[in-house]
């Protein structure tokens, strides 16, 4: 992890709960001028005290928050109140369905940060939680687009129209592969994340690891089950035996896959990684709702350092799941 003095353009893995919540809330503690934050869950009494500190010391606190968590209307509720009572310019996401099911924010609008924690208890102290954050300017550029497209209320339509802008002014990502628009690597959910997760499985040429939570897209199963019967090292981590459909994981399992279910820390995490070399990491799961209908926030790229600490997480984990078996 490198230090908050870093000033290059290139990545940098936070992983949880090793590193610590103090890393995760550093970006916020440095921030001068001002933070933008969308979140799915904000409950944590260390990071609710934060924003409405740092919006008493003039910084322009930005808050937009999911308004029913895992369906519940109340979850949010006391962390919108607390923060309206301290100035935070805090409101609802609203989407025709789905969740805002994104952990993101933008610091004095030169650190991009997208993560998969939630400001929770279990997010920020307990769970296997991944974070990147960067000063990449066409990363921090599309970030702002979309936390303003959706403070506004835009919808999907105008958050495609904005990424595809940036990205013909920047010539295009240099970590694009055929897929929509993601300036500076970032991913979309639902305007880019599909095509994005798809090339990287398609890309793979040697191995392939993947965490998440939750597993239910039958497209993904049958392309994973594809790649393995052609010899490419599939590795899929998840958080439960339940946490993929019982077909899914019989497909896999008899493709070859390696399905491994992680129960300490939690399993939190979103990650992918294609030959050790090009990830994504970020909120969404890989799951139908996530890749689809969700807005979600993920971060793609090939940083040589994060690639490999990534794979040393994954690998770790791998090695203390135990195996998922199928009859």
């Amino acid at each position: 992890m490198h230090g908050l003095g870093d000033t290059t353009h290139g990545a940098e893995l936070i992983v949880l709960p090793d590193d610590g919540e103090d890393a995760l809330l550093a970006e916020w503690r440095a921030a001068r001028t001002s933070l933008d934050v969308e979140e799915y869950q904000l409950t944590d009494d260390v990071a609710l005290a934060l924003l409405c500190e740092l919006a008493g010391q003039g910084i322009r606190v930005r808050v937009l928050l999911e308004p029913a968590p895992y369906g519940s209307p109340e979850a949010n509720r006391p962390a919108f109140a607390e923060l309206a009572a301290a100035g935070v310019d805090v409101r609802w996401a609203s989407r025709p369905t789905g969740f805002v099911h994104a952990k993101a924010w933008l610091a004095d609008e030169q650190w991009a940060v997208v993560s998969t924690s939630n400001l929770t208890f279990s997010g920020l102290k307990r769970n296997r939680e991944l974070t990147l954050r960067t000063a990449d300017p066409a990363t921090v550029h599309a970030l702002a687009r979309v936390l303003e497209q959706d403070r506004d209320n835009l919808g999907d339509q105008a958050v495609a129209g904005a990424l595809r802008t940036l990205a013909a002014r920047d010539g295009g990502s240099a970590h694009q592969e055929s897929s929509p628009a993601t300036p500076g690597g970032l991913v979309v959910s639902p305007v880019s994340t599909r095509a994005v997760i798809t090339g990287l499985l398609e890309s793979a040429r040697t191995s392939l690891a993947m965490a998440t939570e939750l597993f239910d897209d039958p497209t993904l199963a049958a392309l994973l089950a594809k790649r393995a019967a052609t010899g490419v090292s599939v590795l899929l981590l998840l958080s439960a035996t339940d946490a993929i459909p019982a077909s899914q994981a019989a497909l896999l399992v008899e493709a070859g896959v390696d399905v491994r279910v992680l129960d300490q820390p939690y399993l939190h995490a979103k990650a992918v990684l294609a030959d050790g070399a090009r990830y994504l990491v970020g909120s969404p799961n890989l799951t139908r709702a996530s890749l689809d209908v969700n807005r979600e926030l993920g971060l793609r790229g090939g940083d040589a350092a994060v690639a490999a600490q990534l794979a040393v997480t994954l690998a770790t984990d791998a090695g203390r799941a135990r195996q998922l078996h199928q009859p």
